[in-house]
């Protein structure tokens, strides 16, 4: 039987974390409340031409485990999906990807993988391109091989290949701390993107910070990270000003920095337009109360 496995947060081989790994809990929290007229999305990845400043993929990816080795195959594989996850939250992707005229795709490997080996299987990697087909959306396999075709097709995608990468601490799966010692990392994610329900208009593209430190939160900030995180905050630039040129209205980053600390009472958001901080808010919201008002006063702005 496949199994599809819940992608927590790991620290890579070889690597200490002064931190134990936490989970976006603030986004966690949002997809359970009652949106009404928004919706929320995400996005394991999307790739970016840095020449051109335009996203040019858009990713997501999935580990799962079998039974038998007979069983690891596209069709079993797409169908577990298809039976297990959310579909409204596929059409959104898709929408998205729809939206800015760029593919996206679907990459799946086996759990744990490459650093546990699967002797046997063939082609451990599985890339599928999601297309419409009337009200469903069906998967077309496009590329199967091991983590170098992967590695290959994010290069393909992004034209070029990174000349220094920060190997990662922590991350969600073995092959992105694998691809991060490669010059072509598995791309940034997109931690969620809200959209209004009827017109589809991308609404705010979310950005979350964990601060895991007994220090003020006050005195947390985008600043204090961009210079850290260069790469990262010029692709969600690019990318915010992509929709700003397709729908004609731009929407703003979110940049949202929470503690998985008791002491810490209040969230910090920070709204970033056209590069700047426009505004910053400090919001009274914490797990105890489902982080409803911080997700109360982000559709406030709207």
């Amino acid at each position: 039987m496949i199994k599809l496995r819940k992608q927590n947060l790991i620290v890579c081989p070889n690597k200490k974390a002064s931190n134990p790994p936490q989970d976006c809990v603030p986004y966690n929290c949002f997809k359970k409340l009652n949106h009404q007229s928004y919706e929320l999305f995400d996005l394991d990845g999307y790739t970016v031409n840095f020449l051109r400043k335009v996203a040019s993929a858009l990713f997501v990816k999935r580990e799962y485990s079998f039974d038998e080795l007979a069983e690891a195959n596209e069709d079993t594989i797409i169908q577990s999906i298809l039976n297990n996850e959310n579909n409204n939250e596929w059409f959104n992707r898709l929408l998205f990807s729809e939206k800015l005229n760029i593919s996206l795709f679907l990459t799946v490997w086996p759990y744990d993988y490459p650093n546990k080996s699967y002797d046997g299987l063939e082609n451990p990697v599985m890339i599928f391109k999601a297309e419409r087909c009337g009200n469903n959306i069906q998967f077309k396999l496009v590329e199967k091989g091991n983590k170098d075709n992967l590695q290959q097709f994010i290069n393909r995608y992004r034209g070029f290949s990174f000349k220094y990468v920060k190997p990662l601490i922590i991350s969600k799966t073995y092959m992105e701390c694998y691809l991060s010692a490669t010059p072509d990392p598995w791309p940034g994610d997109l931690d969620g993107v809200i959209k209004h329900s009827e017109s589809d208009e991308i609404k705010a593209l979310l950005e979350f910070k964990t601060h895991n430190l007994q220090t003020s939160i006050e005195d947390e900030g985008v600043n204090k990270y961009q210079s850290q995180d260069l790469r990262r905050f010029k692709a969600l630039f690019y990318l915010q000003n992509q929709i700003k040129q397709i729908q004609g209205k731009e929407p703003p980053i979110l940049f949202i920095i929470w503690s998985t600390r008791e002491e810490h009472k209040r969230v910090k958001l920070q709204i970033l337009n056209n590069g700047e901080i426009t505004e910053e808010l400090l919001i009274e919201s914490t797990a105890n109360e489902n982080y409803q008002n911080l997700y109360k006063k982000i559709v406030e702005m709207f």
